[in-house]
């Protein structure tokens, strides 16, 4: 569950970065946002279900050389999950606002061509064609 709290965003960047000419720009934002908002409710799983312990989760091993071995690790303790939980929350609805606020100009400005007269109306329903 922490791999994909710390993975799900960065999957979302390179989706968002990478795969918009492909899924269209708001696709791309959609599924960056939903990723963003995967990892915060999985970070609130992580604050509710935390006991106290600090543990300490490998991801891969980064340097082996002799008796030397170096994990890259996620280390979990009761400041990393209420750090998690403001960064992601934070970040998920930072995401969020410009997303609700692009789908509410559009709608306006589809309104404002239909009272231009600019859009055609389709003659059986007020909405444009």
């Amino acid at each position: 569950m922490e791999t994909i709290l710390l993975f799900a965003p960065f999957i979302g960047a390179l989706l968002a970065g990478f795969g918009w000419r492909w899924f269209g720009e708001q696709l791309a934002c959609i599924i960056a946002t939903a990723l963003l908002f995967l990892s915060m409710i999985l970070s609130w799983a992580v604050f509710i279900g935390f006991d106290g312990e600090t543990y300490s989760i490998s991801i891969l091993r980064w340097v082996e050389s002799g008796s030397l071995f170096t994990d890259w690790a996620i280390r979990v303790d009761r400041l990393t999950a209420i750090m998690l939980i403001v960064i992601t929350s934070v970040s998920a609805l930072v995401h969020l606002i410009p997303l609700a606020t692009w789908r509410m100009t559009t709608i306006s400005a589809k309104a404002k061509a239909i009272a231009r007269g600019s859009l055609p109306i389709c003659r059986s329903s007020p909405l444009p064609c």
